[in-house]
Protein backbone atom coordinates (compact mmCIF):
# COMPACT_ATOMS: atom_id res chain seq x y z
CA UNK A 1 0.00 0.00 0.00
CA UNK A 2 1.24 3.48 -0.80
CA UNK A 3 1.83 5.40 2.42
CA UNK A 4 0.96 8.65 0.69
CA UNK A 5 -2.22 7.19 -0.72
CA UNK A 6 -3.30 6.01 2.70
CA UNK A 7 -2.49 9.35 4.33
CA UNK A 8 -4.41 11.34 1.72
CA UNK A 9 -7.40 9.04 2.01
CA UNK A 10 -7.46 9.47 5.80
CA UNK A 11 -7.19 13.23 5.38
CA UNK A 12 -10.15 13.27 3.02
CA UNK A 13 -12.16 11.28 5.56
CA UNK A 14 -11.26 13.74 8.30
CA UNK A 15 -12.30 16.70 6.14
CA UNK A 16 -15.69 15.12 5.52
CA UNK A 17 -16.31 15.17 9.27
CA UNK A 18 -18.44 12.04 9.05
CA UNK A 19 -17.72 8.44 10.01
CA UNK A 20 -17.83 5.92 7.16
CA UNK A 21 -21.17 4.44 6.19
CA UNK A 22 -19.44 1.06 5.89
CA UNK A 23 -16.34 -0.06 7.77
CA UNK A 24 -14.97 -3.54 7.12
CA UNK A 25 -12.29 -4.49 9.64
CA UNK A 26 -9.96 -7.50 9.48
CA UNK A 27 -12.39 -9.60 7.43
CA UNK A 28 -11.28 -13.20 6.98
CA UNK A 29 -13.53 -15.75 5.31
CA UNK A 30 -13.88 -18.39 2.62
CA UNK A 31 -15.81 -21.44 1.49
CA UNK A 32 -15.66 -24.71 3.38
CA UNK A 33 -12.06 -25.06 4.52
CA UNK A 34 -10.69 -22.81 1.77
CA UNK A 35 -9.72 -19.32 2.89
CA UNK A 36 -10.37 -16.68 0.22
CA UNK A 37 -10.19 -13.35 2.08
CA UNK A 38 -7.38 -12.68 4.55
CA UNK A 39 -7.61 -9.84 7.10
CA UNK A 40 -9.16 -7.34 4.66
CA UNK A 41 -10.20 -3.87 5.79
CA UNK A 42 -11.95 -1.10 3.84
CA UNK A 43 -14.19 1.92 4.23
CA UNK A 44 -16.95 3.51 2.18
CA UNK A 45 -18.09 7.06 2.95
CA UNK A 46 -21.28 8.82 1.95
CA UNK A 47 -21.48 9.95 -1.67
CA UNK A 48 -18.52 7.79 -2.69
CA UNK A 49 -17.91 5.25 -5.41
CA UNK A 50 -15.39 2.71 -4.13
CA UNK A 51 -14.13 -0.08 -6.38
CA UNK A 52 -12.49 -3.39 -5.59
CA UNK A 53 -10.14 -4.55 -8.36
CA UNK A 54 -7.68 -7.39 -8.72
CA UNK A 55 -7.09 -10.63 -10.62
CA UNK A 56 -9.65 -13.39 -10.90
CA UNK A 57 -9.91 -15.32 -7.66
CA UNK A 58 -8.53 -12.46 -5.57
CA UNK A 59 -11.56 -12.44 -3.25
CA UNK A 60 -13.34 -9.34 -4.54
CA UNK A 61 -16.80 -10.85 -4.93
CA UNK A 62 -16.38 -12.76 -1.69
CA UNK A 63 -15.90 -9.46 0.14
CA UNK A 64 -19.17 -7.96 -1.08
CA UNK A 65 -21.00 -11.26 -0.62
CA UNK A 66 -19.79 -11.23 2.98
CA UNK A 67 -21.07 -7.70 3.44
CA UNK A 68 -24.49 -8.75 2.13
CA UNK A 69 -24.67 -11.92 4.19
CA UNK A 70 -24.30 -14.51 1.44
CA UNK A 71 -20.94 -15.58 2.87
CA UNK A 72 -20.45 -15.71 6.62
CA UNK A 73 -17.27 -14.11 8.00
CA UNK A 74 -14.87 -16.35 9.87
CA UNK A 75 -13.61 -13.34 11.78
CA UNK A 76 -13.67 -9.56 11.61
CA UNK A 77 -16.33 -6.88 11.70
CA UNK A 78 -18.67 -5.34 9.14
CA UNK A 79 -19.98 -2.08 10.58
CA UNK A 80 -22.79 -0.29 8.79
CA UNK A 81 -23.67 3.02 10.42
CA UNK A 82 -21.94 1.66 13.49
CA UNK A 83 -23.95 -1.58 13.67
CA UNK A 84 -22.07 -4.86 13.20
CA UNK A 85 -23.73 -6.87 10.42
CA UNK A 86 -21.21 -9.72 10.38
CA UNK A 87 -23.13 -12.98 10.20
CA UNK A 88 -26.55 -11.36 9.62
CA UNK A 89 -28.93 -12.73 6.98
CA UNK A 90 -29.42 -10.86 3.67
CA UNK A 91 -33.09 -10.08 4.40
CA UNK A 92 -32.04 -8.31 7.60
CA UNK A 93 -29.19 -6.48 5.89
CA UNK A 94 -31.60 -5.15 3.24
CA UNK A 95 -33.69 -3.63 6.00
CA UNK A 96 -30.61 -1.93 7.41
CA UNK A 97 -30.20 0.02 4.16
CA UNK A 98 -27.91 -2.01 1.87
CA UNK A 99 -29.02 -3.24 -1.57
CA UNK A 100 -27.35 -5.66 -3.96
CA UNK A 101 -27.04 -5.80 -7.75
CA UNK A 102 -25.83 -9.30 -8.71
CA UNK A 103 -23.89 -9.96 -11.88
CA UNK A 104 -26.26 -12.61 -13.20
CA UNK A 105 -29.97 -13.39 -12.93
CA UNK A 106 -30.62 -9.83 -11.82
CA UNK A 107 -34.00 -9.25 -13.51
CA UNK A 108 -37.26 -11.17 -14.04
CA UNK A 109 -37.48 -11.50 -17.83
CA UNK A 110 -41.17 -12.45 -17.99
CA UNK A 111 -42.24 -9.42 -15.93
CA UNK A 112 -42.57 -5.86 -17.18
CA UNK A 113 -40.15 -3.13 -16.20
CA UNK A 114 -42.67 -1.73 -13.71
CA UNK A 115 -43.37 -5.17 -12.22
CA UNK A 116 -39.63 -5.71 -11.72
CA UNK A 117 -39.39 -2.41 -9.87
CA UNK A 118 -42.44 -3.26 -7.78
CA UNK A 119 -40.71 -6.48 -6.78
CA UNK A 120 -37.70 -4.43 -5.72
CA UNK A 121 -39.90 -2.48 -3.31
CA UNK A 122 -41.15 -5.61 -1.58
CA UNK A 123 -40.64 -4.33 1.98
CA UNK A 124 -41.90 -0.80 1.40
CA UNK A 125 -45.11 0.01 3.26
CA UNK A 126 -46.04 2.83 0.88
CA UNK A 127 -44.75 5.11 -1.82
CA UNK A 128 -43.95 2.42 -4.39
CA UNK A 129 -45.36 4.34 -7.36
CA UNK A 130 -43.64 7.54 -6.24
CA UNK A 131 -40.33 5.70 -5.93
CA UNK A 132 -40.76 4.18 -9.39
CA UNK A 133 -41.13 7.68 -10.81
CA UNK A 134 -37.91 8.67 -9.05
CA UNK A 135 -36.17 5.67 -10.63
CA UNK A 136 -37.48 6.74 -14.04
CA UNK A 137 -36.07 10.19 -13.38
CA UNK A 138 -32.63 8.60 -12.85
CA UNK A 139 -33.03 6.18 -15.79
CA UNK A 140 -35.41 7.75 -18.37
CA UNK A 141 -34.97 4.77 -20.72
CA UNK A 142 -36.77 2.60 -18.16
CA UNK A 143 -39.71 4.99 -18.04
CA UNK A 144 -40.04 4.76 -21.80
CA UNK A 145 -40.16 0.93 -21.46
CA UNK A 146 -42.51 0.85 -18.46
CA UNK A 147 -44.85 -1.81 -19.87
CA UNK A 148 -42.28 -3.82 -21.82
CA UNK A 149 -41.18 -7.27 -20.75
CA UNK A 150 -37.73 -7.14 -19.20
CA UNK A 151 -36.54 -9.91 -21.53
CA UNK A 152 -36.96 -7.55 -24.51
CA UNK A 153 -34.59 -4.92 -23.10
CA UNK A 154 -31.07 -4.35 -24.35
CA UNK A 155 -28.12 -5.34 -22.19
CA UNK A 156 -27.61 -1.78 -21.04
CA UNK A 157 -31.28 -1.36 -20.19
CA UNK A 158 -31.28 -4.60 -18.23
CA UNK A 159 -28.37 -3.31 -16.16
CA UNK A 160 -30.32 -0.10 -15.53
CA UNK A 161 -33.32 -2.16 -14.45
CA UNK A 162 -31.23 -4.27 -12.09
CA UNK A 163 -29.87 -1.10 -10.47
CA UNK A 164 -33.29 0.53 -10.42
CA UNK A 165 -34.81 -2.47 -8.70
CA UNK A 166 -32.06 -2.41 -6.05
CA UNK A 167 -32.67 1.32 -5.55
CA UNK A 168 -36.39 0.87 -4.89
CA UNK A 169 -35.66 0.65 -1.15
CA UNK A 170 -33.72 3.93 -1.24
CA UNK A 171 -30.58 2.30 0.21
CA UNK A 172 -27.67 4.17 1.75
CA UNK A 173 -25.23 1.70 0.18
CA UNK A 174 -25.45 -0.11 -3.15
CA UNK A 175 -23.27 -3.18 -3.75
CA UNK A 176 -22.68 -3.94 -7.44
CA UNK A 177 -20.98 -7.06 -8.78
CA UNK A 178 -19.34 -6.58 -12.21
CA UNK A 179 -21.62 -3.86 -13.68
CA UNK A 180 -19.97 -3.99 -17.12
CA UNK A 181 -20.04 -7.79 -17.46
CA UNK A 182 -21.60 -8.93 -20.71
CA UNK A 183 -22.14 -5.40 -22.05
CA UNK A 184 -21.12 -4.35 -25.52
CA UNK A 185 -18.06 -2.08 -25.41
CA UNK A 186 -20.09 0.97 -26.44
CA UNK A 187 -22.40 0.46 -23.43
CA UNK A 188 -19.71 0.23 -20.75
CA UNK A 189 -19.34 3.99 -20.38
CA UNK A 190 -23.11 4.29 -20.07
CA UNK A 191 -23.09 1.75 -17.25
CA UNK A 192 -20.52 3.79 -15.33
CA UNK A 193 -22.44 7.00 -16.11
CA UNK A 194 -25.43 5.41 -14.41
CA UNK A 195 -23.38 4.47 -11.35
CA UNK A 196 -22.24 8.07 -11.07
CA UNK A 197 -25.90 9.15 -11.21
CA UNK A 198 -26.63 6.87 -8.27
CA UNK A 199 -23.69 8.29 -6.30
CA UNK A 200 -24.81 11.83 -7.08
CA UNK A 201 -28.22 10.98 -5.61
CA UNK A 202 -26.46 10.41 -2.27
CA UNK A 203 -26.22 6.62 -2.38
CA UNK A 204 -22.75 5.26 -1.64
CA UNK A 205 -21.54 2.59 -4.08
CA UNK A 206 -19.16 -0.31 -3.52
CA UNK A 207 -18.51 -2.30 -6.66
CA UNK A 208 -16.39 -5.14 -7.97
CA UNK A 209 -15.22 -4.65 -11.55
CA UNK A 210 -12.85 -6.44 -13.92
CA UNK A 211 -12.61 -3.42 -16.22
CA UNK A 212 -10.27 -1.86 -13.68
CA UNK A 213 -9.10 1.16 -15.65
CA UNK A 214 -12.57 2.44 -16.51
CA UNK A 215 -13.83 1.70 -12.99
CA UNK A 216 -11.00 3.60 -11.32
CA UNK A 217 -11.53 6.54 -13.67
CA UNK A 218 -15.02 6.86 -12.17
CA UNK A 219 -14.16 5.95 -8.58
CA UNK A 220 -13.49 8.21 -5.64
CA UNK A 221 -11.33 5.51 -4.07
CA UNK A 222 -10.29 1.95 -4.71
CA UNK A 223 -8.71 -1.15 -3.17
CA UNK A 224 -6.56 -3.69 -5.01
CA UNK A 225 -6.99 -7.25 -3.76
CA UNK A 226 -4.60 -10.06 -4.52
CA UNK A 227 -4.82 -13.52 -2.91
CA UNK A 228 -7.45 -12.17 -0.53
CA UNK A 229 -5.34 -9.32 0.81
CA UNK A 230 -5.35 -5.56 0.36
CA UNK A 231 -2.21 -4.84 -1.71
CA UNK A 232 -2.86 -1.19 -2.57
CA UNK A 233 -5.43 1.47 -1.77
CA UNK A 234 -5.95 5.13 -2.60
CA UNK A 235 -8.02 7.43 -4.74
CA UNK A 236 -8.92 6.24 -8.21
CA UNK A 237 -6.42 8.68 -9.70
CA UNK A 238 -3.63 7.56 -7.36
CA UNK A 239 -4.12 3.91 -8.26
CA UNK A 240 -4.19 4.70 -11.98
CA UNK A 241 -0.94 6.65 -11.61
CA UNK A 242 0.77 3.95 -9.53
CA UNK A 243 3.27 2.22 -11.84
CA UNK A 244 3.22 -1.05 -9.90
CA UNK A 245 -0.58 -1.20 -9.92
CA UNK A 246 -0.62 -0.36 -13.61
CA UNK A 247 1.91 -3.06 -14.45
CA UNK A 248 0.48 -5.82 -12.30
CA UNK A 249 -3.26 -5.18 -12.51
CA UNK A 250 -4.07 -2.75 -15.33
CA UNK A 251 -2.22 -4.40 -18.16
CA UNK A 252 0.43 -1.71 -18.59
CA UNK A 253 3.83 -2.71 -20.02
Amino acid sequence: MSANAGAETEAEAEVSGEPPVLEVSNLTTGYGDVQVVDDFSAEVHRNEIVTLIGPNGAGKSTVIKSIFGFVKPWSGNILFNGNDLAGEEPEDIVREGISWVPQRQNIFGTMTVRENLEMGGFIRDSGINERIEEIYDIFPALGRSDGSKAATLSGGQRQMLAMGRALMLDPELLLIDEPSAGLAPELVDTAFDNIEKVRDRETAVLMVEQNATKALQRSDRGYVLDQGQDRFEGTGEELLDNEEVAKLYLGAT
